[in-house]
């Protein structure tokens, strides 16, 4: 009797064994099948027999001997957006082989999707100056960051299974809110000038002038031909009979949507952060519009940010504008932001997930502004168009401080965003300054962040490969 029992108790403990190896095989397939259709999806690969072939290697990479026999595919369907991967296979049985069960089959499916996951808040921060059109550029730096950034608009947005909003800020000496905002309360726009009459009693006469001749000025870091010398040598002040009256005309400007700089007399100072939103902002009034295209707050439009993004005119007849950057920053923090000035969107988390926020900051030079604090306007640094050579030594030491506050006060903006535990991306297009690289490399959240961009063949890779990261591949069990 004893015997008799021990046989069907020894064959229950095999067959737990055995069934045990077979939960595992599962579980060990299964984990096959996710790691190959990750590689596939990660690897950008769009070709079915490359990605069958990296899918293969990552799966015999990846499997224990002896804990499944041959694993193949049983199935493979690919597209740009996902990937769905079924593995098929075998496992050997020991203890239950005595009752003919010599082997079971065993299967796993998995599905990797390219897209953006979670609640993701994207500022595009972008560079709009004059020297993305120069007369050295033939415009091809400007359409090439149209294109580049219209893809990446494209690839944030594509899934539609979780919400993605994107914030597009094109800035250059000043960023363009919007005229719709005139009456918000976080704007003050400046007043207009009085008219006034004086009463002029001398001229000046100049009498020698030095004289003119051919050289090169830049222009927002762009070198091009110019007309120099003229400047008066000698002058004589006469007497003005009768005295001539003149009085200003009607002031004639207006707002275009131009914000400047909160000022900086504050702890924190405000032209480096968003805090105290009830300090208004100061509307810029001139004769002719002086700012990029308009800000466009946080959407889900892609007809609307792909018709802003292909909008973008640099180009006028009165206006080659300069570089400013922190005012690129500042309204890259507004757009993110859920306080005002703008306020679409939601809480900072504390650890950037719910909802991950981003900017993108591009420029393809360095600063060649200064905040000029009494009143919130941004001007030329010393020296304006002359090259260093033409300036005198105090001049041109001048002229590095003060590209030197522009720089502190973007990388104090960086630090800010940091704090909030933004996620900063830098691309430098072609930047051709050590400074200028420097400080695109400071504002990256990581040094994989940024991105150093020779030409326009980079400037694509270096926006795709940000859409790849953002984005970042994932498993779904739908």
């Amino acid at each position: 009797m004893t015997a008799l029992l021990i046989l069907p108790l020894i064959f229950g403990v095999g067959a737990g064994i055995d069934l045990n190896r077979l939960h595992t095989a599962r579980v060990h397939l299964q984990d096959l099948a996710d790691a190959g259709s990750l590689a596939m999806a990660i690897s950008k690969e769009q070709q079915a027999g490359k990605l069958r072939s990296i899918g293969e290697a990552t799966i015999d990479g990846n499997r224990a001997a002896g804990a499944l026999n041959a694993v193949e595919i049983a199935d493979l369907k690919t597209s740009d957006k996902q990937i769905e991967l079924s593995l098929v296979s075998t496992v050997n049985m020991t203890f239950m082989s005595i009752a003919g069960f010599d082997a079971f089959d065993v299967q796993a499916a998995s599905i990797a999707k390219r897209e953006v996951t979670g609640t993701v808040e994207v500022a595009l921060v972008l560079d709009n100056t004059y020297s993305m059109i120069g007369p050295n550029t033939s415009g091809q730096k400007l359409a090439s960051l149209k294109s580049a950034a219209s893809k990446l608009v494209g690839t944030l947005l594509d899934g539609g299974q979780d919400q993605v909003r994107i914030a597009l800020v094109p800035y250059a000496d000043y960023v363009n809110v919007g005229t719709q905002y005139r009456s918000a309360s976080w704007l003050s726009i400046e007043g207009k000038r009085a008219p006034t009459c004086r009463t002029q009693t001398t001229e000046t006469i100049c009498h020698r002038r030095s004289p003119t001749f051919a050289c090169t000025v830049t222009r927002d870091g762009i070198p091009q031909s110019s007309t120099c010398g003229g400047d008066c040598l000698e002058s004589e002040v006469v007497p003005l009979v009768p005295p001539k009256e003149t009085c200003d005309g009607p002031d004639k400007r207006e707002w275009f949507g131009c914000v400047g700089s909160r000022f900086a007399q504050a702890t924190p100072p405000y032209n480096v952060t968003d805090a105290n939103p009830s300090v208004p902002y100061p509307g810029i009034i001139d004769n002719e519009i002086k700012c990029p295209n308009p800000i466009v707050p946080l959407t889900t439009d892609r007809a609307k940010l792909l018709s802003a993004v292909n909008g973008m005119v640099v180009e006028k007849p009165y206006y080659k504008p300069l570089t400013y950057i922190p005012s690129g920053l500042m309204w890259g923090q507004n757009v993110l932001s859920a306080s005002a000035p703008f306020q679409e969107g939601l809480d900072y988390d504390p650890k950037n997930r719910k909802p991950r926020k981003i900017v993108v900051l591009m420029t393809d030079g360095a600063n060649t502004m200064m905040f000029q604090d009494w009143w919130g306007h941004h001007g030329p640094v010393r020296g304006g168009e002359k090259p260093d050579a033409e300036l005198s030594s105090t001049d041109q030491r001048v002229r590095r401080e003060e590209r030197e506050r522009t720089d502190s006060d973007s990388r104090k903006l960086c630090d800010y965003m940091k704090s909030k535990k933004i996620e900063i991306y830098t691309v430098a297009f072609m930047v051709d300054t050590s400074e200028g690289r420097a400080l695109m490399a400071y504002c990256a959240s990581t040094p994989a962040n940024y991105f150093d961009a020779n030409d326009s063949a980079s400037l694509q890779t270096a926006f795709g490969n940000i859409g790849d990261s953002i984005s970042r591949v994932r498993l779904s069990r739908d």
